[in-house]
């Protein structure tokens, strides 16, 4: 959970601005991207939650998907986390396909062509294309290619992205849907070429009519140069009048604050974490004396 001074902190750097430009994104006029970034500690965690409290409170369907050391999501996974958090019923001929990709023996139970829903072996469902509410296909949750057929890996990704943005696409002609990544400074650079060639490209071509995507990174993504359709902000070190406005909200006496304000900011460089903790230590000095 966060801490007292992370939740004053939030409450401090408010990003009021940000927060104007997403929900003008969330409405038929705004631009579909936005991409948000700066160095570590400028307010981009608090303001990501805001936005995920922001898509809650309107009963927004959402999908985050966040890089780290430990998981660098590739476009599998990355779409499989979406397809996940958005209902994986919605993505049913996607998740067909990837088990015909990963899980031996395993034959398509959904045709794609038109006419019958046909069903694998040792199926008893059936349908009409369109109507697959009562076929449920379970993800094996397999990544490595099956070894009794030779489908080369090229052919693996166009089919995959192709049925996954299939599926996105039926789904998000109901409603909008969020899209956040963050952390993106550490996709590898094959997922960060197909989010732009795949993802960014049939947003921007209208494939995809009511998704919206935010990347969230320390650097600036490398996304097609089009102010027409990507919000761009860069987050900023606060001032020395920011820095002020603080310790009156924490109480620091006035006598200290006009020289103090200074030297903090000298010494954050404007990071409103390390202010944080710098104006802290100076409340817990001037205690210890007073005490």
């Amino acid at each position: 959970m966060p801490s007292i001074q992370e939740k004053r902190l939030a409450l401090f750097v408010d990003r009021d601005t940000e927060m104007a430009r997403f929900r003008q994104l969330l409405s038929p006029i705004g631009k579909p991207i936005m991409v948000v970034w700066g160095d570590s500690g400028l307010g981009k965690s608090s303001l990501l939650a805001r936005m995920v409290h922001e898509c809650a409170a309107n009963k927004i369907r959402k999908a985050e998907v966040l890089w780290t050391d430990t998981r660098n999501h590739d476009y599998l996974a990355l779409m499989r986390k979406v397809r996940d958090d958005i209902g994986a019923e919605h993505f049913q001929r996607f998740t067909d396909q990837i088990n015909y990709f990963t899980v031996p023996r395993y034959e398509l139970q959904l045709s794609y062509g038109g006419g019958n829903i046909t069903v694998g072996q040792h199926q008893n469902i059936s349908g009409t294309v369109g109507d697959v509410a009562g076929i449920v296909v379970k993800d094996f949750m397999l990544n490595l290619p099956r070894d009794d057929k030779a489908i080369p890996e090229a052919e693996r990704l166009v089919r995959l992205t192709d049925r996954f943005f299939e599926d996105f696409s039926a789904i998000s002609a109901e409603q909008v849907i969020v899209v956040f990544f963050d952390a993106v400074e550490k996709m590898s650079l094959e997922t960060e070429r197909w989010i732009c060639d795949e993802f960014v490209r049939r947003i921007d071509e209208g494939e995809l009519p009511n998704v919206k995507l935010l990347a969230f990174g320390q650097r600036k993504p490398k996304l097609p140069n089009s102010r027409q359709f990507i919000d761009e902000s860069q987050l900023q070190p606060i001032g020395e009048d920011h820095i002020v406005e603080y310790m009156i909200r924490r109480g620091v006496p006035e006598e200290i604050r006009n020289i103090a304000a200074g030297v903090i900011l000298i010494a954050s460089q404007g990071n409103p974490c390390v202010m944080a903790n710098l104006v802290e230590g100076l409340m817990a000095r001037f205690a210890n004396r007073a005490g």
